[in-house]
């Protein structure tokens, strides 16, 4: 019982301090019980849902509105928990275009993209947290984004614009991506676009090219990728990869060959 009150001291002591993330090995360094000991009692404490383990070793404090579902958002503890496992990071793809108002509802997935070597997706309680992994992690084009517990790093409207078209796989076929690049390029600035361009290969800019300009009608960003691209060698490239539509149309400015008409 003594174990349980310290322990709640200690979850007390962490909200009044603005938190609602700790470690074990956090734990375990300032109280003076057995390991085993606070391993139980964090065990009860979760099947009451007061916590819950979000990765080994990382916990969660639960606000009573989260207990039912039992999760909470990981807006509300993705930065703490990167921190944790010393990874860089940002929140990406079409959770940071959703975060910018640029799609229509908020995707079921919670995309965040990290340095290798690669993690496992967090599945928990309805909630997913997808890991994308990059060996060249950007030094622009992040930004901090206010949350109701601190902040998290979340891709500019330019950077998800280039990682939806880069990871594509991720997301599904382009087609839908297309649509939510349609509504962040009114979000762009040419100059926050073109330092970006070297951190991408040249098959999607290619492809952020053609949907700028045939797709989206887009006219002040598409010139600059073109710009870009000229000193390059390019070749012809189905506008999406892996995917064995029939070439409707061949466009020799991108050098796309177009496997699936897109429209917005």
């Amino acid at each position: 019982m003594e174990s349980i009150q310290s322990i709640g001291s200690f979850l007390s002591e962490i909200q009044a301090n603005g938190r609602m993330t700790f470690t074990l090995d956090e734990m375990d360094e300032l109280l003076p019980i057995k390991r085993s000991s606070i391993s139980r009692a964090l065990t009860r404490l979760t099947q009451k849902r007061v916590i819950v383990p979000v990765k080994s070793g990382f916990y969660a404090i639960l606000m009573p509105t989260e207990k039912k579902q039992g999760m909470p958002s990981p807006k509300r503890f993705i930065h703490q928990l990167m921190t944790c496992l010393d990874k860089p990071y940002y929140v990406s793809l079409l959770t940071a275009a959703a975060w910018h108002g640029a799609a229509h509802y908020a995707p079921m997935t919670f995309y965040v993209t990290t340095e290798y070597p690669a993690i496992k997706d967090i599945k928990k309680r309805g909630v997913h947290i997808h890991f994308v992994f990059t060996s060249r992690f950007p030094a622009q084009g992040i930004i901090q984004a206010k949350t109701d517990v601190g902040f998290v790093q979340v891709s500019s409207p330019a950077l998800t614009m280039l990682d939806l078209i880069k990871y594509e796989s991720s997301v599904g076929y382009l087609e839908r991506p297309a649509e939510v690049i349609y509504e962040l390029a009114e979000l762009v600035e040419v100059g926050e676009l073109e330092p970006l361009f070297p951190l991408f290969s040249t098959r999607a800019l290619q492809r952020l090219g053609y949907i700028l300009e045939k797709v989206v009608e887009e006219t002040r960003l598409h010139p600059a990728v073109f710009s870009f691209l000229k000193n390059h060698n390019l070749k012809y490239i189905p506008l999406i990869s892996n995917y064995d539509g029939e070439v409707v149309a061949r466009d020799d400015k991108w050098k796309i060959e177009v496997n699936e008409e897109m429209q917005i």
